[in-house]
């Protein structure tokens, strides 16, 4: 995959967990992931976003910070996403 989204609070399976198995068994995708939030985030989701690189958008997502990001994580010109 070139971009991968991924909500951050999700049942069962968390971004948080992605996060950790992807580190685990496919390192090489971690800069590929981009982080959704609705801003209700636990201690353990602050914590996290606070500690890792990965671009990250705020719902709800405008176009344009769609674009941005996904031009972020391919290394294309582009506006960060905030």
């Amino acid at each position: 995959f070139d971009v991968i989204f991924c909500d951050v609070m999700m049942p069962r399976f968390s971004g948080i967990d992605l996060y950790r198995r992807l580190e685990r068994d496919a390192p090489e995708m971690l800069d590929r992931l981009v982080f959704i939030t609705g801003g209700a985030y636990t201690t353990e989701a602050v914590e996290f976003l606070e500690q890792i690189p990965n671009v990250r958008l705020e719902k709800p997502i405008w176009p344009q910070a769609l674009h941005a990001a996904v031009a972020t994580v391919l290394g294309a010109p582009g506006k960060p996403a905030e």
